[in-house]
């Protein structure tokens, strides 16, 4: 039980951080393609596919640090 305290504090952390697209517009345009080429959005498939293209493409990301309630 003392393990599970732990990784709960763990995932909390993690949820504190969160990844932000430094070109939105290309962002966007790699959400659309995935969109297009995936029957459903947002599905693990076809939010790889938007994030390699956008990765590929030169996109870079930033983490932006959400403040704790």
């Amino acid at each position: 039980m003392k393990n599970l305290l732990i990784f709960e504090d763990f995932n909390e952390v993690l949820l504190l951080e969160k990844n932000i697209p430094t070109n939105p517009s290309l962002w966007s345009q790699c959400k659309a393609q995935a969109k297009a080429k995936y029957d459903v959005w947002p599905s693990a498939y076809a939010c790889g596919f938007a994030a390699k293209t956008y990765k590929a493409k030169g996109g870079k990301w930033k983490k932006e640090k959400k403040s704790k309630k």
